[in-house]
């Protein structure tokens, strides 16, 4: 029996991989041209902006490793995921995309790529909460101060200088610039868990446009939105099934 055909979206998946590379090439040309090597590199953690760049990042990253661990033990390719993991960790969300891609192809549709279950995974109807797993709290609790952290770091970054003016040290800085844009190459995987998360894109809208302009302190409101407001009692079923149609307001 053949492979199922591809769906339109793996080729918009496919598309999306194609203009993050080039954005990526793009962004480490630029720091090889600059001759500046890692010279400025400290200024990500030196410069406030830059510091709230690089934590978003870090926060992106975090979001993917959850996944791909979740992912992987259910798959039982564990030992895969971490690897990926760890390339991810190495050298940037070109990774996380080319995984996705692959995954895509593996599952022959970006939806069973990334979500198991669409309905509870042992049956229940929707709807019917189950006795939240301790790990599930646990994530819930890490992720929120996460966010609060970023909320933290943003604002004492907003207290020093302006918005304006931290981009215009971004574009001054590489290393700075090429983490930008590493946040926005790993936001395409974030907003594509969230469109097939959410079983409507009215729910899945608000998240998006909110992941856009507060970055990825709401991935992790994101997390804790899928621990606490999903059926599954596991985080590893959190991750892994649709969420309620019909969210926090029952």
């Amino acid at each position: 029996m053949g492979q199922r055909p591809l769906l339109p979206c793996a080729y918009g998946g496919m598309t999306a991989f194609s203009i993050s590379s080039l954005m990526y090439v793009s962004a480490i040309l630029i720091v090889v041209a600059s001759g500046m090597g890692f010279s400025r590199e400290k200024e990500l953690f030196t410069e406030h902006w830059g510091y709230a760049t690089l934590l978003d990042y870090s926060l992106s990253v975090v979001f993917v490793a959850l996944y791909f661990t979740f992912n992987g033990i259910y798959h039982g390719t564990l030992r895969r995921s971490l690897f990926v993991i760890a390339s991810v960790v190495i050298f940037g969300h070109i990774v996380t995309m080319a995984y996705l891609c692959y995954l895509v192809f593996e599952h022959r549709s970006l939806r069973d790529a990334l979500i198991v279950w669409n309905t509870n995974p042992d049956g229940e109807a929707r709807g019917e909460m189950k006795r939240k797993n301790p790990l599930t709290w646990i994530i819930a609790g890490v992720a929120f101060v996460l966010f609060l952290y970023f909320l933290y770091v943003c604002v004492r970054a907003l207290q020093v200088e302006s918005l304006g003016i931290g981009w215009e040290k971004t574009k001054r800085n590489p290393w700075i610039l090429l983490t930008f844009i590493n946040n926005l190459i790993g936001l395409v995987f974030v907003v594509s868990y969230i469109l097939i998360s959410e079983q409507a894109t009215f729910y899945a809208v608000p998240w998006i446009l909110a992941l856009v302009v507060g970055g990825n302190g709401v991935s992790m409101l994101y997390i804790v939105h899928k621990m606490l407001n999903n059926t599954g009692a596991s985080p590893l079923e959190a991750m892994l099934t649709q969420n309620p149609r019909d969210g926090f307001l029952r």
